[in-house]
């Protein structure tokens, strides 16, 4: 990497980091967490199932196992779509995933990667981060407000979920302890 490029890759680091980017714990954890979908991948060694298949890897013949119910099902990442505000932005986590990487300035490869986040806006990649690496960053006044936006709903919903979750844990906590007495009780008529 050259000395201009590292310069430019932690100005652009400081900014994201300012802006609380960076992570699931920034503004792009928030939006996955309050408004997005998992995604779930079900593998059972010889044949994986993903909620992303593409039209032609269906089978065309209907006699055909499209899923194994012994396989393990779980969670392999999130993904937030901004169709449902009126804009073409995605944003994904996926816990293993693949990173463009520059050959040369003609070509392109992809290596595999952990904690891989990415927001795409109008089809482009302007943020990814790997590894809590930054490998993208490409700051516009169009694209950050609208996640300023969608980051406000983000965290109220996020709050929300939160006190929920409190209430339901104090509840059982609460439960609990009625199911100790309960038990002492009938044990040894206390």
């Amino acid at each position: 990497m050259l000395e201009k490029e590292k310069i430019i890759k932690e100005q652009r680091l400081a900014e994201a980091t300012d802006k609380d980017y960076i992570g699931l714990d920034g503004k792009f954890g928030i939006i996955l967490k309050g408004l997005g979908c998992p995604i779930i991948s079900q593998n059972s060694g010889s044949y994986e199932v993903t909620d992303w298949q593409d039209v032609y890897d269906y089978p065309e013949e209907d006699d055909l196992p499209t899923n194994d119910p012994d396989a393990p099902i779980r969670e392999i990442g999130k993904t937030f779509d901004g169709l449902k505000f009126g804009l073409h932005l995605e944003i994904s986590y996926l816990k293993e995933g693949m990173v463009p990487v520059l050959i040369n300035k003609d070509q392109i490869s992809y290596e595999p990667a952990a904690k891989v986040l990415k927001v795409s806006f109008k089809g482009y990649i302007v943020y990814l981060e790997a590894e809590n690496d930054l490998i993208v960053y490409l700051p516009d006044e169009e694209w950050e407000s609208h996640i300023k936006r969608i980051y406000e709903s983000a965290a109220k919903i996020q709050k929300q979920k939160v006190i929920e979750g409190r209430i339901v844990e104090e509840k059982e906590s609460k439960e609990q302890k009625l199911s100790f007495l309960q038990r002492l009780r009938e044990r040894w008529g206390i």
